[in-house]
């Protein structure tokens, strides 16, 4: 008997054949998802003596045209659930990948489940049409509603889905880029495919409301000590990048291999990278800039919109001394990932957070994701919890959860008692 592991990548796939005790048939190999190769592969493994059974994982569509072509060549072929596999043994098949190991691990698990491996049965050509068509009409739904929200479509060397299996699983450096308050509940579902030695690299702005936690700490926390972390914050809307408008950002890392690696790998004509000094400090400002936003926005939609160089002013003051006090660098809310974000939200047509305010005060429904929202109620969460006053942010979050009259709010601001301008 022989079992062979075949372990699918996207455009190749790493083959292994093993018999009882261990004996290693064929030692693993890599075969590219091309008719001749596979056919090669396909002659090959009948030629073996004895019964031969090929197991596979499913992963996406990657597995469909190996699974289909040796299974009309004839051999025994099982597609199995990536979790049965994942749960077998010593639990070291990993999606990020290890492909030599992984192609004898479900060679030994076809061993092991030789009698009840379930045959695979290639799907009528019809139910593969309809099939198709349906992830085509999904993809062209998705296109109209990007051209609705005034973003931008993928380019034709992009992969779009939605399956961690497939993200993950030739993932040189995994960025995450979704709403901050999701970060927690993302990493619970990568946490058990178990990976490690890894760079995770965050690219959203916002503090975990109810905690106060940075979303690096969120990631520290959740992820195999082995991993590394950094953040890619700072000025710019995906909007203005696409016109080839360039700009400056940040990558910040308590690793600083990672991020020089990092910056190195990224860099280009289009955005100048620099390496940030002050991770505390980068994020608390890159997240509560969102909430200064906001209030540009309420100013701009009650027609105050000169009181925005006031309110750029007092806010950098603001979150220099939350930051301080939370021991960071208060020189980081002065760069670019605070102060220096300030133009792109704002100013900026394309700031969610600005159109959210300005939308609140003309009573318009904005159906947008707006960070600052959820970051102005954990900003006041870090002020009660470090003692330090932030009038701007309060007054937000006194309007967005108190229902506090926003031009009274906002009117309050700016006539509070005198004082000295660096206080």
């Amino acid at each position: 008997m022989n079992s062979v592991g075949i372990d699918i990548s996207k455009g190749r796939s790493t083959v292994a054949v093993m018999r009882p005790f261990g004996e290693v048939v064929i030692s693993p190999f890599e075969v590219r998802h091309t008719d001749s190769e596979l056919s090669e592969l396909a002659r090959q493994l009948k030629s073996l003596d004895g019964e031969t059974r090929v197991v596979m994982e499913a992963t996406g569509n990657y597995h469909a045209p190996v699974a289909k072509l040796l299974h009309d060549a004839g051999l025994y072929v099982s597609v199995v659930n990536a979790k049965l596999v994942h749960v077998y043994g010593n639990n070291d098949l990993r999606r990020v990948k290890t492909d030599k190991k992984d192609a004898v691990k479900l060679a030994n698990y076809g061993l092991d489940r030789w009698l009840t491996l379930p045959r695979y049965v290639p799907e009528e050509d019809t139910r593969l049409l309809l099939k198709n068509c349906y992830r085509q009409y999904r993809q062209y739904s998705k296109v109209q509603t990007v051209l609705k929200n005034n973003l931008i479509s993928l380019s034709d060397s992009m992969t779009l889905t939605t399956s961690l299996d497939d993200a993950l699983s030739d993932a040189e450096t995994i960025i995450v880029s979704i709403g901050s308050q999701a970060l927690r509940g993302l990493l619970g579902e990568i946490k058990p495919y178990e990976i490690k030695n890894q760079t995770f690299v965050l690219c959203m702005k916002g503090i975990e409301t109810g905690t106060g936690r940075r979303l690096s700490e969120i990631a520290e926390e959740n992820l195999d000590p082995s991993c590394r972390v950094a953040v890619w914050i700072g000025p710019g809307h995906v909007q203005e990048f696409y016109k080839g408008h360039p700009n400056c950002m940040v990558i910040d890392s308590k690793d600083e291999d990672v991020k020089r690696r990092l910056v190195a790998e990224f860099s280009s004509d289009l955005i100048r990278y620099y390496y940030g000094q002050d991770l505390l400090g980068n994020e608390i400002g890159a997240a509560s800039k969102n909430v200064i936003g906001i209030a540009a926005g309420m100013l701009d939609g009650l027609g105050l919109s000169t009181l925005k160089g006031a309110l750029m002013s007092r806010g950098t003051r603001e979150i220099a001394r939350l930051i301080k006090a939370m021991g960071g660098n208060e020189l980081s809310a002065y760069g670019l990932c605070h102060l220096g974000d300030y133009e792109a939200t704002v100013f900026s047509e394309y700031s969610h957070n600005r159109m959210f305010g300005e939308m609140l005060v003309k009573g318009e429904k904005y159906d947008q994701l707006a960070e600052g929202y959820y970051t102005a109620d954990a900003m006041m969460v870090l002020a009660d919890r470090y003692g330090v006053e932030i009038p701007i942010c309060r007054a937000v979050y006194n309007i967005l959860y108190k229902n506090a009259d926003i031009r009274e709010e906002l009117s309050r601001l700016f006539t509070r008692s005198l004082k000295s301008e660096i206080e």
